[in-house]
């Protein structure tokens, strides 16, 4: 009877566990996003080619609910294509309108709802349509790459970079800034103008995101680069940033770059999130000598874990030969670490590349003979052949 019973429960557990399998690969094509920041809230929600909209604030709401695909216009001010069905509802000075969208045999059929009544075609009607879905467009950063290329054709960045100035929220400004980013060529005034724009983004992953797009798709000046540390300022967060510090990994990193991932890097408090994001930039083979000296002297003052700041000397330990100054910027952080462990194992990721340079093998052995434990101590020495 037993093991009918436990038969039953593994037969039923298999086809539960087989029914969520297909749902989730029936439907893999679906998303969600959040944002709520003093008194602003964002929510956007698809799965599939369904979705919906929440924009709300103490003024305003603007919902959507969509059902099928749909495109924009060739002037990117209305619907082009639609699939099925779009429904836009907008709350504002106690007037609640309604515009539906549907898809037609003869083409898209667009009724427009004023306090539940429908209105009858006209010029005014045909405003109303225009400026509720444009207002959706801006509050919900929807058809970002179709409506930066439809504005860019048109009235190039100063377009774009004016139609930024009017989005609702860190979601749009986010998405508007990685199809701006991507598609044009972006002059240092365009940057700086874009991350003063930025600045007024309240939600830190928004924020970090539309930073992160702009380092990866452009190049910064110098007057650029301070706009961006500007920008970045109200990030609180130590995981946003860090992937910000990240997004620098992936270039070459002169002078001005390096000064910036500094001030961020400084900003950061949880220990694991700093020796990440100085284990991602040790791994840019263009950081040269100088920059990987400002980097452990900034760890050493910054990561109070000694596990962390091991980590951080061991992923360094390659390039402790590059010059005098670095190698004894490694030595000077690793006299931050307390641990008998972990001094040990510092130094052992340093032991074979010195074995050549008597001025750091003396380094090496003074350090080693300072560990408290005699079993970290001997091992630590043994590294070098002594005793």
């Amino acid at each position: 009877m037993n093991s009918l019973r436990t038969l039953a429960f593994i037969v039923i557990g298999a086809v539960l566990i087989s029914a969520a399998y297909a749902f989730s690969a029936r439907d893999n094509n679906h998303g969600n996003s959040f944002d709520d920041d003093d008194g602003r809230t964002v929510r956007q929600t698809f799965i599939g080619d369904k979705g919906e909209f929440l924009f709300r604030d103490e003024n305003r709401k603007i919902k959507a609910e969509w059902n099928g695909e749909f495109s924009l216009d060739e002037a990117g001010s209305s619907v082009g294509d639609l699939d099925d069905e779009l429904e836009i509802t907008l709350q504002e000075n106690g007037v609640k309108e309604r515009i539906e969208f549907e898809d037609r045999r003869s083409g898209i059929e667009v009724t427009y709802y004023r306090d539940g009544e429908e209105q009858d075609a006209s010029e005014e009607t045909d405003a109303a349509i225009a400026a509720g879905f444009l207002k959706f467009l801006r509050a919900s950063g929807m058809k970002a790459d179709e409506r930066v290329s439809i504005i860019l054709a048109r009235g190039g960045n100063a377009a774009v970079l004016e139609e930024i100035s009017v989005l609702e929220g860190g979601h749009a400004l986010r998405a508007y800034t990685d199809a701006f980013t991507v598609q044009a060529n972006l002059t240092a005034a365009d940057i700086i103008s874009l991350t003063e724009k930025l600045s007024v983004i309240e939600s830190d992953h928004d924020l970090s995101g539309a930073l992160e797009t702009i380092l990866e798709n452009e190049t910064l000046s110098e007057e650029a680069a301070v706009a961006l540390i500007n920008a970045a300022q109200s990030i609180d967060n130590d995981h946003e940033l860090r992937q910000l510090i990240e997004a620098f990994a992936n270039r070459p990193i002169n002078e001005e770059a390096m000064n910036l991932v500094m001030t961020l890097f400084e900003r950061i408090e949880s220990d694991h999130d700093l020796r990440v994001a100085a284990q991602t930039l040790f791994e840019n083979d263009r950081l040269n000598a100088a920059q990987t000296e400002k980097l452990l002297d900034a760890a050493a003052d910054n990561i109070e874990s000694d596990h962390d700041l091991r980590l951080v000397l061991t992923e360094s330990a390659d390039m402790i030969l590059e010059s005098e100054a670095l190698s004894q910027a490694w030595f000077n952080a690793y006299e931050h670490i307390s641990s008998d462990h972990d001094q040990r194992l510092a130094l052992e990721a340093i032991a074979e590349k010195i074995s050549d340079n008597e001025v750091l093998l003396a380094a090496y052995r003074k350090a080693a003979n300072e560990i408290t434990s005699d079993y970290d101590r001997e091992k630590a020495l043994g590294y070098i052949d002594e005793d």
